[in-house]
Formats: C-alpha cells, sequence, structure tokens
C-alpha cells in the first residue's frame, strides 16, 4: 500500500466493544506545536497535551455509555475515555506520546 498523506477533513474508525470513535490523524507539524506551547522551561505538561491532541483528532462517537446511557460526544467527555482507549488513539493517530515523559531543557544534562 503506497504512503498516505495526512489530510484534515479525513474521518477513521476506532472500534471497540461495540463502540465506534471516529478520529483523524495528526500531522507531525501539529503535533510538535501542541507539544511546544505546552512546555515551559523544558517541562512539558503531557495532560494539556493530550487533551489538545484528543480535541484535535476526535471527531465523533457511536455508543459510548456512562451508567448504561449512551452520552453525546464532547471533548470534555473524551477525556474520561479508559485509558487504554486512549492510548489506542493516540497511537493511531500518530501522535506518538508517551504521557509522564519530559522534554528535556537547553541546558539539560547528557548521560
Amino acid at each position: 500500500m503506497p504512503i498516505q498523506i495526512v489530510k484534515q477533513d479525513e474521518r477513521l474508525r476506532y472500534e471497540n466493544d461495540g463502540s465506534v470513535i471516529y478520529y483523524r490523524r495528526i500531522p507531525a507539524a501539529k503535533r510538535s506545536y501542541i507539544v511546544k506551547i505546552h512546555t515551559k522551561k523544558g517541562k512539558t505538561d503531557w495532560g494539556a497535551v493530550v487533551r489538545d491532541v484528543l480535541e484535535y483528532i476526535t471527531l465523533g462517537w457511536e455508543n459510548v455509555q456512562d451508567s448504561g446511557k449512551d452520552i453525546p460526544f464532547s471533548i470534555d467527555a473524551a477525556m474520561y475515555l479508559p485509558d487504554d482507549v486512549i492510548g489506542d488513539l493516540l497511537d493511531l493517530s500518530g501522535a506518538n506520546i508517551s504521557k509522564g515523559e519530559e522534554t528535556p531543557g537547553k541546558n539539560s544534562k547528557t548521560t
């Protein structure tokens, strides 16, 4: 299969236990920008990065429930998806984010 360009209007499907989440891939420049705006003095706020990436990549869902009732899609609700589902979406989107990983600062010591 040939390389596919990351398109802003793409709509991909992630299925898990009868639920469907629609997502799109994230271009490397967008991911880098999100990480950059949440990095201060060499420390990255990974929670904010994950939220912004999820906001960019997640387009909607079907059959996602809370207490047995379908809930409408919102980015606030998406933040409460199980960690394994968020991890899958981040991996599938190409976000390449490891939560809790620190970005080295300009003056970091080498090992």
